[in-house]
């Protein structure tokens, strides 16, 4: 938000250099592309090995500073190379922020993650450029891009609770550990069908309240991975019995749900697994729907 104040005043600045002639504004507009090639081709790639945090910190730096030479020096040549300086220190904060969401996710929905983060930071800039159009009509232009500025900067203070790293802590590759059933029916016959499984446990109930807690933990994962429903049953007439059931909206959902496992999750699941006491692992069942419709239709 305060990183879009240049980019919504921009016209207003350069009017105010060159008055109405559209030349200027066309040539900050380049010059805005050329910080950003610059800092694409030129920088980011010699700074990798600097921590994100840093390179967050320094372009945010970077960036401040040449608003606030924008806002108290007058000039095209300062103006012009002020926002080069925009450009490339925006490249390197996007480009950041980007490779840390990326990174902080599973594979099978990064893109979408990466999606949502573009659309939050553009509606981010979107609604910044409304707020600085009004704070430089009633404040003026100068003032706008100063109290730009040093929002940017505050902002940093944020960066000691909040971590801008990758969670490479966590082992996101695919664990690929659920075993796949064997399927005594035609799958293909119910591929519009939800699908039930059913994962059965026998805990020592003085363990009771530890495994619960573990099961809320699958729950997250279960419903993180697509499943429409979760549920944990305790059974009345058998203290020791509990049975986990979720649901998915069909086979080929509950299919992915088995890639979508990551090595972390396997923690958590065997963390939950550990409290079962029986003789065998818990016992896993499989159920698809059937589309009661065409049986009433037969009849």
């Amino acid at each position: 938000m305060f990183g879009s104040a240049v980019i919504s005043l921009l016209p207003l600045l350069a009017r105010n250099e060159s008055g109405p002639n559209s030349i200027l504004f066309g040539i900050l507009v380049g010059a805005f592309g050329i910080g950003g090639l610059v800092s694409g081709f030129v920088i980011v790639p010699r700074i990798k090995n600097i921590s994100i945090e840093k390179r967050v910190a320094g372009a945010t730096i970077l960036y401040a500073v040449a608003m606030m030479v924008i806002a108290f020096h007058h000039g095209i040549v300062i103006l012009f190379v002020g926002i080069v300086t925009v450009g490339t220190a925006l490249i390197i904060m996007t480009s950041s922020l980007n490779f840390v969401a990326y990174n902080s996710v599973s594979s099978w929905v990064r893109t979408r993650v990466v999606s949502v983060h573009q659309m939050m930071y553009w509606g981010g800039v979107a609604f910044g450029s409304i707020v600085w159009g009004i704070v430089g009509e009633i404040f003026g232009i100068p003032i706008a891009l100063l109290a730009a500025a040093i929002g940017l900067v505050s902002g940093l203070a944020l960066a000691i609770r909040y971590k801008l790293k990758p969670q490479t802590d966590v082992d996101l590759t695919p664990a690929m550990h659920w075993h796949m059933p064997r399927e005594m029916i035609d799958i293909d016959d119910h591929t519009g069908g939800s699908v039930l499984v059913e994962m059965e446990f026998q805990i020592d109930p003085r363990h009771s309240q530890e495994f619960e807690s573990a099961m809320n933990d699958i729950r997250s994962v279960i419903l993180r991975d697509g499943a429409i429903n979760w549920d944990l049953f305790h059974d009345i007439e058998n203290p020791s019995r509990y049975v986990m059931m979720f649901t998915s909206e069909s086979w080929t959902e509950h299919l992915r749900q088995h890639e979508r496992m990551t090595k972390a999750d396997l923690a958590i699941e065997q963390r939950a697994i550990s409290f079962h006491i029986g003789k065998d692992p818990p016992r896993i069942s499989h159920f698809i729907s059937e589309d009661m419709s065409k049986q009433n239709h037969k009849t």
